[in-house]
């Protein structure tokens, strides 16, 4: 019996991989390498208290679903209904995938078994919470088998969150070079010298990248692999988590971090704001997905988040979508997800054939979208056509609230400061024009106290 056509995201594991159904059910067949291990931890305590406290996604065992399996174990993963990775998460998730991925490798190592891996790949996040997704990760632990995802952590992790709390810069600066991480040497080299005085940079960092390019020098003639103790290798662990614990990241007072409160808006036009999205959204009826363009520090997400199963805030600025995804922990909000994202140059697809991780547009398909004071930067700042912004626009989906900030506007004339008679379609009746040509304008209403305009547009068809 032939192997099923498997995604394009497992195509390099050689224990198993994942098939999709037509309905979007995602199947993982466990090859026979790896079956006796996944049953073990399937049937184990250890697996239901990582999927009780909801640190593991569920799987369901349809092994007997398929008879041709040759006494592989398959299973039905709950699927995580939306996908961003490593490089469009702001600092804290990164951080929160990286304790996770370590909780639950120093827990597997007290119930026997090991994470075969330490990519950031195995964790995606449910709202602002992190979630482990790769059951094939997990085997039994021999006896003296040190960490072997332990430097691909390392690079996945500890570098890109030591650089970011270091340089004060987001961390997918420095974790989107490539799907492999970032090189341990090469991180070494950009931390200042009182670095080597913090232990956990001195040893994960420093001395790991060291002995990483002695290795490399010397084509590994001299690598040893010693047995370790439970003992030795969970002081290893706890070591590493306390490091990245300790990495931080302040929010510095900024343009876009302050936005809500440095704004032209009055209290009495962010109030009609606020009340015209929520009405028309209501209006609307609630949906599976609202994409936030531009989303800021989430204001208005939260809004939308009443009217959607799920909403996915995007913005450029780091510092917005880090201080949106602290203020979403804090108030418990399960259903919202954050992105560093350039929509002028999003996340295209990558790895294998730009296939291995699709890129966002693929990944994410909403049925509404909020663009709200986001049209003057693309047109004025980023120097997009105004027609292309609204072709693209109704590409990404076929209901759109937006707001046109208007010539005038202090926000507008400080991007058109030297930018004089670049833009002669930013109009009000050059916007109008542009997205009726791809929309149908169901409603348009001024924002008191202001010159701006909300408009609600949704598909000609």
């Amino acid at each position: 019996m032939s192997e099923p056509d498997r995604t394009a995201s497992s195509l390099r594991d050689p224990f198993g991989f994942l098939t999709e159904k037509k309905d979007g059910t995602l199947i993982r067949h466990v090859g026979p390498r790896l079956a006796d291990a996944s049953r073990r931890f399937l049937e184990s305590d250890f697996y239901t208290s990582l999927t009780e406290s909801r640190r593991l996604v569920e799987h369901r065992d349809v092994s007997v679903e398929f008879a041709g399996a040759n006494g592989a174990v398959v299973l039905e993963p709950r699927r995580i209904p939306v996908v961003t990775y490593p490089y469009e998460w702001p600092f804290s998730l990164l951080k929160k995938a990286a304790l996770l991925t370590l909780d639950i490798q120093i827990e597997a190592v007290d119930a026997g078994f090991t994470l075969r891996d330490g990519t950031a790949f195995n964790v995606l996040f449910e709202g602002v919470r992190p979630i482990f997704i790769d059951f094939g990760s997990f085997d039994v632990r021999a006896e003296g088998q040190p960490w072997v995802g332990y430097k691909q952590f390392c690079e996945h992790f500890l570098a890109p969150l030591a650089l970011s709390a270091r340089f004060k810069r987001p961390p997918n600066l420095f974790n989107s070079v490539g799907m492999d991480g970032y090189p341990l040497d090469a991180a070494s080299s950009m931390m200042p010298v009182r670095s080597w005085l913090n232990w956990g940079l001195l040893w994960h960092l420093h001395l790991h990248g060291r002995s990483i390019r002695k290795s490399s020098i010397d084509g590994g003639r001299n690598l040893r692999v010693k047995a370790v103790s439970i003992r030795a290798l969970k002081g290893l662990l706890t070591s590493l988590r306390s490091t990245v614990q300790s990495l931080k990241y302040p929010i510095e007072k900024g343009d876009w971090a302050t936005y809500y409160s440095d704004n032209s808006y009055s209290d009495r036009a962010m109030s009609h704001k606020e009340e015209l999205v929520d009405t028309w959204l209501a209006a609307g009826g609630k949906c599976e997905l609202i994409l936030d363009l531009g989303g800021n520090a989430g204001r208005f997400s939260a809004i939308a988040s009443k009217y959607a199963d799920n909403v996915v805030l995007v913005d450029s600025d780091h510092d917005s979508v880090e201080l949106a995804a602290r203020e979403f922990e804090q108030r418990g909000v399960t259903n919202i997800y954050t992105a560093v994202l350039d929509l002028t140059d999003p996340s295209a697809g990558r790895g294998w054939a730009g296939r291995e991780r699709p890129g966002f547009r693929s990944r994410v398909k909403p049925q509404k979208a909020l663009a709200l004071a986001l049209i003057h930067h693309l047109v004025i700042s980023a120097g997009i056509p105004m027609e292309r912004v609204a072709a693209h626009f109704r590409e990404i989906s076929p209901c759109l609230i937006i707001e046109f900030v208007p010539p005038g506007d202090p926000m507008v004339d400080l991007l058109s400061a030297n930018k004089s008679g670049q833009h002669h379609d930013y109009t009000r009746a050059g916007f109008e024009q542009a997205f009726s040509d791809h929309f149908s304008l169901k409603t348009r209403q001024e924002l008191a106290d202001s010159g701006r305009v909300l408009y609600e547009f949704t598909d000609q068809g």
